[in-house]
């Protein structure tokens, strides 16, 4: 198949071949990977040899560029797609051993004339990939002549190895992309979550203020202790959202009303698994639909479920945050999510972005409890929206 790009994709391209290192920060659904694709397609025309790496969070994102890569014909002879966590392995276990495969037939090719020859590593998802994580770390011991790393959203609280050499928001790509209409749905908390919910915040804050205390005086035993508190508390706070009655009854009236007037596909993402499988019960009764036409995805042990079944909801347990593609996708039903995460409320959005012959709007509705916590960070992912700023 004919690789065509857009302009912006060109552009992102150029950028790349003339700094060989750097960030590139598109919206989701604006076509990262094909500016990937196209990168490697120039550099096998420049060289004779190009050993590449693309690493990736998920093992279900090993196979989505697998298949994109071999759409478009993309030798992979000297070509590696692996998770983050296996490349960090290879680096820990054999650092010189990351670049230096050959070809046979370029081995004999040598013998009559120098072989030209570079090295490429593209980090998906690079926000998670700064400058304080093993990976990063792995990534330039290994130190390829190009480096390129691919996302929706920076943290603007991280510092990164290399800079971001090309950036488009979502206002500027708008012709590109589906038209996004974000609906804001006002949830009244069941008194007893909302109660509990400041509780756990107000006690939270008090962890917080003891880490800074312990880390002036040095006490990293006592700092070790107070995480592993902040762990467990951040961990019980959303599922006082996700299983609120009130939370519980507003997702299952508007999935039950969107599935009967347009009958699209569409997500639910809730925090917790309790909370999708009352959500997925309370839909079949409401709705009548049927049980094979709802899928809760779980995670790697649901992918074939996810692209082979005929489903119409998909309830997601924060699995579906980033990286997997659905084309097809264009309503999308915020229930429960941390408030603090934008990043991981740009890219559940990003789900329902990519435009299609058949798609050119998406709508996502977002609870939003009457808590200020959630307020702000609603208005934060509006000011993203409109501006690109991610603070």
């Amino acid at each position: 198949m004919e690789l065509k790009l857009r302009d912006y994709q060109r552009e992102a391209l150029e950028a790349i071949l003339k700094n060989k290192k750097g960030i590139v920060v598109l919206p989701t659904g604006a076509g990262k990977t094909i500016i990937g694709v196209a990168l490697i397609k120039c550099l096998q025309k420049r060289y004779d040899e190009v050993e590449y790496y693309i690493l990736v969070p998920t093992r279900a994102l090993i196979d989505q560029w697998y298949a994109v890569l071999s759409k478009y014909k993309v030798p992979l002879t000297l070509g590696h797609v692996m998770t983050y966590a296996s490349f960090i392995s290879l680096a820990e276990r054999s650092p010189t051993s990351i670049f230096g495969k050959i070809t046979i037939e370029k081995s004999l090719l040598s013998a009559t004339k120098p072989v030209s020859r570079t090295t490429l590593i593209i980090v998906d998802e690079a926000h998670h990939s700064h400058l304080d994580t093993k990976l990063w770390s792995a990534v330039l011991l290994a130190n390829p002549e190009y480096l390129v790393g691919f996302t929706a959203t920076p943290n603007p609280y991280k510092q990164y190895a290399i800079p971001v050499i090309y950036r488009r928001s979502l206002l500027e790509l708008s012709e590109y992309i589906a038209e996004l209409n974000i609906h804001k749905i006002s949830v009244a908390l069941e008194d007893k979550d909302r109660d509990q919910f400041l509780a756990y915040t107000q006690e939270l804050a008090e962890i917080r203020r003891q880490i800074g205390t312990a880390l002036k005086r040095g006490d990293m035993e006592k700092v070790e202790q107070l995480r592993l508190a902040e762990d467990s508390l951040l961990s019980i706070i959303p599922f006082t959202i996700a299983m609120d009655n009130n939370i519980l009854n507003t997702t299952v009236d508007l999935a039950s009303a969107l599935y009967n007037e347009t009958g699209e596909r569409m997500l639910i993402r809730t925090m917790r698994i309790a909370a999708a499988t009352v959500i997925s019960e309370m839909i079949k009764k409401k709705a009548g639909i049927p049980g094979d036409k709802i899928l809760v995805y779980r995670g790697k042990e649901d992918i074939d479920k996810l692209f082979h079944q005929n489903w119409k909801i998909l309830i997601s347990v924060k699995a579906l945050s980033e990286g997997i593609d659905i084309p097809d996708l264009s309503l999308a039903i915020l229930s429960s999510y941390e408030y603090g995460n934008l990043i991981g409320l740009i890219q559940t959005i990003g789900r329902t972005l990519r435009r299609t012959p058949t798609k050119e709007r998406a709508d996502v509705y977002i609870l939003v409890p009457n808590l200020h916590k959630y307020e702000v960070a609603y208005e934060r992912l509006m000011r993203y929206i409109r501006t690109g700023e991610q603070r």
